[in-house]
């Protein structure tokens, strides 16, 4: 990291951030969580107008969920290269991710239970429309900001 020039250096930083963007909840850094968040606000309209409804406990959903689906992928592709070693070796990891991928269906299964759906019989274009240039126009603003050092970088 000495050997990097000042300039690798800040781009090696930000793609730090973007990577492991970071939200920070009760005390405590989860990554990814802010991600989820963001996902979630940004397909709102496109919910609405698929499939006629939204869920807000998708927030919450994401948040538990998102932070571990890296490491069930991860666990998948270990499961397949211990697998070309030993069976045994693949089935310890596959036990590891199976405490993920199960976690995450119990996660699913008790919020998916929960009747917290909105509903819209028709979602017109220009409302989508005002909500993406308004989610636009709010990062370019926060941008505006980090530009002149009024906003702390993540």
């Amino acid at each position: 990291f000495e050997a990097l020039t000042p300039e690798e250096k800040r781009k090696l930083q930000r793609m730090r951030t973007l990577v492991l963007r970071r939200s920070k909840w009760d005390g405590m850094w989860i990554p990814g969580a802010g991600s989820g968040g963001v996902v979630a606000i940004a397909v709102i309209p496109i919910l609405f107008s698929q499939f006629g409804s939204f869920s807000p406990i998708g927030f919450v959903t994401n948040v538990l969920i998102l932070t571990l689906v890296p490491l069930t992928m991860l666990s998948g592709f270990l499961i397949i290269l211990a697998s070309l070693f030993s069976s045994y070796i693949a089935l310890l990891v596959g036990w590891i991710a199976n405490a993920f991928v199960s976690y995450e269906l119990f996660v699913i299964n008790v919020f998916s239970s929960i009747p917290a759906k909105i509903t819209a019989t028709s979602f017109p274009l220009w409302i989508s429309v005002f909500y993406y240039a308004a989610i636009i126009a709010v990062i370019l603003y926060a941008k505006s900001k980090k530009a002149y050092g009024v906003h702390q970088a993540v």
